[in-house]
């Protein structure tokens, strides 16, 4: 029983606190590529800037369309693999909302907790030769209370490809059952 209490205070003690979380979905919509993010942020923080556009680079993605707040701490990348790429020139809508090392943003106002989403859109690039992203990679950034976790989804030939594995494997199988 003494081992079980000091193993559960060890867990306890190094897991990380993470208040909220954001999602970000990266994929290949024909000839763009589209980030849409969804969630809530632990946030804290006063009136920092404005603009209208959409960036990705090494450890950070902004996707401000107006107004916006920014939280004192960063968040570093903890699991997966994100892009070491910059590319500038994304169309945003939504919320704004952003993420580096040294800051995560969200509208001007925001309330910790509350709903955010919003989608970039970056016209003509392709996910792997223009914005340097593995699809089916995955992983997250955390800190100052806040997870954001991300999802390179495969292009739709990639899952073409899949089930047309799945369904060979499949008719194998059955033939081998038959015999």
């Amino acid at each position: 029983m003494k081992y079980l209490k000091t193993l559960l205070l060890a867990l306890t003690l190094s897991a990380s606190t993470s208040f909220a979380a954001v999602l970000v979905t990266v994929e290949q919509v024909g000839a763009d590529v589209v980030f849409s993010f969804s969630g809530s942020l632990f946030f804290l923080g006063e009136p920092d800037g404005s603009g209208v556009n959409a960036e990705v680079g090494e450890t950070q993605f902004l996707s401000y369309n107006g107004m916006y707040d920014t939280h004192a701490s960063g968040v570093l990348l903890t699991t997966g693999l994100w892009t070491t790429v910059t590319t500038l020139g994304g169309f945003p809508s939504g919320d704004s909302f952003s993420f580096s090392s040294t800051s995560v943003d969200a509208p001007l106002g925001y309330s910790s907790g509350s709903p955010l989403s919003g989608t970039a859109t970056f016209a003509n690039k392709d996910l792997v030769s223009d914005m340097g992203f593995t699809p089916g990679d995955s992983g997250s950034f955390s800190g100052g209370g806040n997870t954001i976790n991300f999802t390179v989804v495969p292009e739709p030939s990639t899952w073409a490809t899949l089930a047309g594995v799945a369904m060979l494997g499949l008719a194998c199988w059955r033939r081998k059952t038959k015999v």
